[in-house]
């Protein structure tokens, strides 16, 4: 009797580590196979005007200082002051930069057909090209009768400043000095096609000629960045017909508040709702970049009126990095701004949870906008 109790009892034991396996490995592939899903509305920071829900608006014949008062509440349409006259725009810091179309270097004469080349040599900026070699005291400022072609940037209207790059004295710091109507000339197709509808291609080129004199990077030498830390800007290369239009009809035109010129943030697409720039930025109020519905954003055209982005939870792990205690169970939204987007969260692992905010969450999941909600599958 006690041999067949012995007999029973390692065989129900047995079994019952066998159906722990099962149930482990079950447990195991169920988890392998979750996901974390974020869906969401929008592409941008969310503030100020929407440039898919601005082309919507103006398909419907709506007129660009219609468009801008949507966006910009409380504003008026009005001039650009005198000083605004010149935009510095920093284009690159190689070791070594080439031009052509130059006729002066400093107060020095040289060829618009020759192709030059500058370096930094102390506090000097060396020009070597056609046989000679000019050196001229930083910023040396190259200038020409028309464009002047910067390596593969580009061609670019205005002159170039030379001077020693800021984190490298070795490199050279390419600003390119242009007149702010050039510039926002060469803004305005890179920001939007130049097909759209013509009134919203002049409210763009509004804001941005706005957005130009009103924000600055306080740069050692520029003002701006040719890329999205800024607006971006092609130079002649972002130039055409239709968006030439658009900028000279709206020629020294800017958004004012109260008579003066305000920061005039936009992107791609709201959503369906602006953020307020408080929320956004954690900033002082501007009450003329608070939230607003924006319906025209929502129609078919527009890629981002709804997105979805799907991670296995290992993948979503890796992403999120230390936000991450244990193993991902979760991701919890605790506080939406004025439209859902995401001010804070909690990532929540077996191990504990971590609180962050929604712009983290969008640049390590690398998603198109902090309007999201996030589910476990």
């Amino acid at each position: 009797m006690d041999d067949m109790r012995r007999t029973v009892r390692l065989t129900t034991l047995v079994l019952s580590l066998l159906a722990l396996g099962v149930a482990g490995t079950t447990a195991a592939t169920a988890s392998a196979q979750q996901r974390l899903v974020v869906t969401g509305a929008g592409f941008g920071h969310g503030v100020g005007m929407s440039q898919y829900g601005a082309w919507n608006m103006a398909m419907k014949g709506a007129k660009h200082g219609a468009i801008l008062k949507h966006y910009y509440r409380g504003t008026q349409l009005g001039r650009t002051p005198r000083s605004a006259a010149t935009v510095r725009v920093l284009l690159a810091e190689p070791l070594t930069v080439t031009f052509s179309g130059a006729t002066r270097a400093g107060g020095t004469v040289v060829s618009a057909g020759t192709t030059y080349s500058a370096r930094i040599d102390g506090g000097t900026v060396v020009v070597d090209g056609g046989g000679r070699e000019v050196r001229v005291a930083a910023p040396a400022r190259i200038s020409g009768r028309g464009p002047l072609q910067v390596g593969v940037l580009g061609r670019y209207r205005g002159a170039l400043e030379l001077r020693p790059a800021e984190d490298d004295a070795s490199a050279v710091q390419v600003v390119n000095a242009v007149g702010l109507e050039d510039y926002v000339r060469g803004v305005l197709a890179d920001e939007m096609p130049g097909s759209w509808a013509i009134e919203a291609l002049k409210a763009q080129a509004v804001a941005a000629r706005t957005y130009s004199i009103t924000t600055n990077k306080d740069g050692p030498g520029y003002d701006h960045y040719a890329d999205t830390r800024s607006q971006m800007y092609g130079g002649v290369a972002a130039e055409s017909a239709r968006t030439d239009l658009a900028v000279a009809a709206t020629r020294e035109r800017v958004v004012t508040y109260r008579g003066r010129p305000v920061a005039t943030y936009f992107m791609a697409s709201s959503g369906g709702r602006t953020e307020s720039a408080a929320n956004a930025f954690g900033s002082e109020p501007q009450p003329w970049l608070v939230s607003v519905a924006d319906p025209a954003d929502r129609f078919a055209a527009n890629p981002y009126r709804s997105w979805t982005r799907t991670f296995t939870l290992a993948e979503a792990e890796r992403r999120l990095g230390d936000l991450v205690q244990g193993s991902l169970r979760a991701v919890e939204v605790t506080v939406r701004g004025d439209s859902p987007r995401v001010l804070r969260a909690r990532v929540v692992g077996t191990d504990g949870s971590t609180t962050t905010d929604g712009a983290t969450l969008r640049a390590r999941l690398d998603l198109p906008d902090t309007w999201a909600r996030f589910t476990v599958r």
